[in-house]
Order: structure tokens, then sequence, then C-alpha cells
């Protein structure tokens, strides 16, 4: 039977051999080429994320990480939109995570079965995240995983563009301030409406920015919801295993520094007024699972002898966040600047 087939038939069954074997070379060749610069792409994205490698914390390593894996899988180095992942995508966002936190017991539980690209793509992350163990599988199980999924793929909220002013007859915004000349301003020229938007829309890759945050959650009159938001969005877990100050290094003494203010003032009730909600910046209102979180880095810490460094924030994150949306008809914040509405 095989023998009365054109040959025209087995010409195209080697052409489609072939090309499954070319594609299937190609694709293998672009992700060992891929894996085999990760640590140098790895060093240059933590610079940018965090001013130094060494001071590149977990939260900004998957900021980096997440979307570049999702690409090698897909094969492609096109953007990649969070809001867009399949099940597949979301699970391996999960597990290049689980890669940066976990210990090794837990890592191995939490990965379960994953294709030989996904199994490659983690032992590079793993490789670069070697440090000492400090979460197990059952907290990373928490609440707090899709927060974490969620804010390291989050696109910042585009400033709008002046096409888009032109269309509704208005004039785009104008820059105002930059990130480094806010804290000369601030004192004399701001609301905590504003102190809302800036905690919520700074991009935390300045260091100039963690001082503009630490100097509003230390305010009088900073807001509740504003003083969570800060701690989730500062990954405060992430920090709690110094001590000390003087035991950080780099920009971890500003992270730890707005964690030790906000926890201690809570807990002193210096955060009495609660008019905003944490929905208008994109954030789950309820906190709860941060709280509890925090709590479990605390016992862990005490049942290794070490001691917890701050107080539990149980009164700023006990109750979910119920007020009104943080609004400003004047300003604007994107990234590292401050902007003039027209």
């Amino acid at each position: 039977m095989l023998d009365s087939l054109p040959i025209e038939f087995w010409y195209a069954v080697v052409a489609v051999s072939t090309a499954m074997l070319v594609h299937r070379a190609y694709r293998r060749r672009k992700t060992n080429t891929s894996l085999a610069a990760l640590p140098e792409a790895f060093r240059r994205g933590a610079t940018m994320l965090a001013g130094s490698p060494q001071a590149a914390d977990a939260a900004a390593r998957a900021d980096f990480l997440i979307p570049w894996a999702i690409q090698q899988v897909r094969g492609n180095d096109e953007p990649v939109d969070p809001t867009a992942l399949t099940s597949r995508e979301l699970r391996l966002a999960e597990l290049v995570h689980a890669a940066l936190v976990l210990d090794e017991p837990a890592f191995k539980a939490a990965c379960g079965q994953v294709s030989a690209i996904e199994s490659k793509i983690l032992e590079s992350v793993r490789g670069m995240a070697a440090q000492e163990p400090r979460v197990t599988l059952e907290q990373f199980k928490g609440d707090r995983l899709q927060e974490r999924v969620r804010k390291a793929l989050a696109p910042r909220p585009p400033l709008p563009t002046a096409s888009a002013a032109a269309e509704r007859g208005e004039a785009p915004p104008r820059r105002f301030k930059q990130v480094s000349e806010l804290l000369d301003w601030l004192p004399d020229n701001s609301a905590p409406d504003l102190w809302h938007l800036l905690v919520a829309n700074l991009n935390y890759d300045y260091e100039d920015t963690l001082k503009v945050v630490h100097w509003i959650v230390s305010q009088p009159d900073c807001d509740r919801a504003t003083a969570a938001l800060a701690l989730f969005l500062i990954n405060a877990d992430a920090y709690i295993g110094y001590e000390t100050l003087e035991a950080c290094d780099g920009w971890d003494r500003h992270y730890w520094s707005i964690a030790r203010t906000i926890c201690e003032r809570s807990e002193a009730g210096l955060y009495p007024r609660s008019r905003f909600n944490l929905t208008c910046v994109n954030v789950d209102n309820d906190q709860t699972g941060t709280l509890d979180m925090l709590l479990r880095c605390a016992r862990d810490l005490v049942e290794r002898g070490k001691r917890v460094p701050w107080p539990m924030p149980v009164r700023l994150l006990s109750q979910p966040f119920e007020g009104r949306d943080a609004m400003s008809a004047t300003y604007l914040v994107n990234d590292d600047t401050l902007y003039h509405r027209a």
C-alpha cells in the first residue's frame, strides 16, 4: 500500500518532518541561550529595579523574572499582559515566586508537575535566589500569594496622553515635581488624598520614593489606609528577619525603617483616621492576609530564638478599609513624577 503512494507525498512528509525538527531545535537553542544569559540579565534587571543586585528583594526579583519566564514558555519577547494569563501561566508565575521565597522541601512540594522548559526556567531562578530559607509552603499558600503575583505583574497606570487630553478638549498634564524634589515641597503643599496617591503610584525603584513614603507614614494626619498600603507595597515580611536597622544593607534600611514606623505607630494608636479605601488604587480592602503573613513570620522568628523587631500591626490591619476613594483634582502621580493637571 505504501508503495502506491505518489512521490510527492513522501516529499511532503520529509519536508514537514524536517521543518518540525528545525523548529524544535530552534526553540531548544533559544531556550538554552536565554537561560544561559539569565544571570547577566538578572544582574541588569536587579540594578534597574533596586539600585544594586545585592539590594534587590524577592518582590523586585519577581517583578523582573515572572514576565521573563512567561516569555520563555511562549517562545517570544512580546510584553506580558497580566490580565490575559492562562491558568498555566499564572501557575508558572506562582512557581517563579516560590523559587524566590520557599525553602527547598517546600519548593519541591509546590512544583508538582511542570514541563521540561518550566523545569529549566525554575532551576535557573532557584539557583540565583539561593538564600537562607525563611518561608514554608503553608505560609506561601496563604491569601497573600495571589496578591504578590498580581502586584509583581501589574503594569503601572499610564499617564493620560496629549492626544487623549485633546479629545476631551483639555491640555495635557505638565511635569510639576520630580520625586527628588517632593520632600522639600510636601510639608506646606499637600493633603492626605495626595499622600495616598503618592504611596500608591510612585515607583519604589527610586530611593527618593522610599524617603517620601517614610515621611508620609510618619505624619500625624496620615490615613490608616495609606499606612496599610505602604506596608503592603514594601512587602514588610521580607524585612522582619532583621533584628536591628544596623543589620540591614543598602536600601533594605529604608524598607525596614518604613515597616518599623508603621507598626509602632499602628499599635500606639497613631493612625486614628480611616478616610480612604484601597480599591481605588487596585489593592484589596481586606489586608488580614498581610497581617497573617507577618504574624506567621513573627512566630517563626520566636521559635528560632530570634527577636521580632517591631510590634505586629494588629490595630492597622484587622479591619477592612471601607472609606472613600482618594482623589486629587490638581495632581497626577506617575513613576517618579508629580504632574499638574491643566
